[in-house]
């Protein structure tokens, strides 16, 4: 099973060399680079062919509305998005209201949508008889509602106060949050980038969750104690940190000025000359998103095989593991809370530890080819682009260690609140 993953991970990476984009330096024969441009660039109108466009726009549209109706099943069958406080409403919600705006959005934009070719009509079908609703009136007699609620209200007084609650999602109480958080992040991503690179946001999706599975199988088979469970193996952190280096480029960009999407910077704004801090910000997301998302998420290489463990604990099984606390799924994080805070530092440290080792290699070479003629056209805006990658990964990693706190914090008030 885990070769298979492997090998379909290995065809969705083969994939997104559709989106990739030349930089100006490599000569390629007109037919490429007009194929590669086509690809690339999301604007309306880069693409000959309207047709061709409009097939985009549809494809981009299902995969996120595909997208949202999985992760929205998955929180819902791991007893997520049950309440009806405003936070979960949002989370619930949400989604769908954006994917809606996003697709009008890229309607808009075609050309081809200023024109009809026929004209709007509304058909109104009205039934001609009233339809009837019949009701047994021995189902709904006054003494038999009386009856019911008594047998309520009694109910409430016999049950034992010292029976343990039940709290739904509390075994996957850390993964759903960075699970949400990683779609509103991608949705922002994908409205950057545009409709033409949407597809590639969604195989980086595919690719994670590929390599999350992966990771936790081979814990889970593995491991014998709790520390040997937490503890992630480097090639698990090294593949995710080539997983935000790679999808930079595989979503269109080159550590060059001249490559930048800057329309992205107009997106939401109007065209006047201020709201500075604004475009930057967008632009930063359309150029770093991959960074983002993935130090923002990277706590998801830890909540992997507990969460697995939980929701399929007939498919995943250990041999191993001979303790019964495994069956709490994440609540188990919070009960050994040393450990796993020390496990998130450690892949924290190693995550930022590579970027680093880059940015390092990078300035490395810059220094050597200071004479090159090229410097300034290669080697220095590499250096910048590593750079300014950097200092957001290490903004998200700590935002990640963020949302954590206030995690573990919601759950201590919880659990105070309950006992």
């Amino acid at each position: 099973m885990s070769l298979l993953i492997v090998f379909i991970i290995c065809l969705l990476i083969r994939s997104t060399n559709y989106f990739w984009r030349q930089r100006n330096e490599q000569k390629q024969s007109q037919q490429v680079e007009q194929v590669y441009m086509n690809f690339i660039i999301g604007k309306v109108g880069s693409i000959i062919s309207k047709d061709l466009e409009m097939i985009f726009v549809l494809v981009a549209i299902a995969l996120l509305s595909l997208y949202i109706t999985v992760i929205k099943i998955w929180l819902c069958d791991c007893g997520n998005l049950s309440g009806y406080s405003p936070s979960e409403i949002l989370a619930r919600f949400s989604p769908a209201i954006i994917v809606v705006t996003i697709s009008c959005y890229w309607i808009l934009k075609l050309q081809r949508i200023s024109k009809l070719n026929s004209a709007l009509i509304q058909l109104f079908l009205l039934p001609k008889e009233k339809e009837n609703i019949s009701i047994y009136q021995e189902e709904t007699t006054i003494p038999k509602l009386y009856k019911k609620i008594k047998n309520v209200l009694y109910n409430k007084k016999i049950e034992d106060e010292n029976e343990i609650p039940i709290v739904f999602g509390l075994g996957t109480v850390y993964s759903a949050c960075f699970v949400l958080l990683s779609v509103f992040l991608c949705l922002i991503y994908t409205l950057l980038l545009g409709f033409i690179i949407t597809p590639s946001v969604i195989l980086m999706n595919l690719i994670c969750i590929g390599l999350l599975y992966i990771s936790a199988i081979d814990r889970i088979n593995r491991a014998t104690t709790l520390e040997e469970f937490l503890h992630v193996p480097n090639p698990s952190i090294l593949c995710w940190f080539l997983i935000a280096e790679y999808f930079f480029y595989a979503t269109g960009h080159q550590p060059s000025f001249s490559t930048i999407h800057w329309d992205a910077g107009f997106i939401g704004i109007d065209g006047s000359l201020q709201h500075h801090s604004l475009r930057a910000i967008l632009l930063g997301i359309n150029t770093f998103g991959s960074h983002i998302i993935l130090g923002m998420t990277f706590p998801l290489l830890i909540f992997a095989p507990f969460t697995l463990r939980l929701v399929f604990p007939n498919l995943i099984k250990s041999k191993k593991i001979q303790w019964n606390d495994i069956k709490q799924g994440e609540l188990i994080l919070f009960q050994n809370d040393t450990q796993f805070h020390s496990e998130v530092f450690n892949v924290a440290g190693k995550y930022i530890l590579l970027h680093a080792a880059r940015v390092f290699v990078c300035m490395l070479a810059a220094t050597v080819h200071c004479r090159h003629l090229m410097v300034w056209t290669i080697f220095a805006p590499k250096l910048i682009f590593e750079g300014i990658s950097f200092i957001i990964t290490v903004a998200s990693v700590l935002t990640s260690l963020l949302l954590l706190l206030r995690i573990e914090n919601c759950i201590q008030k919880l659990i105070f609140q309950i006992t």
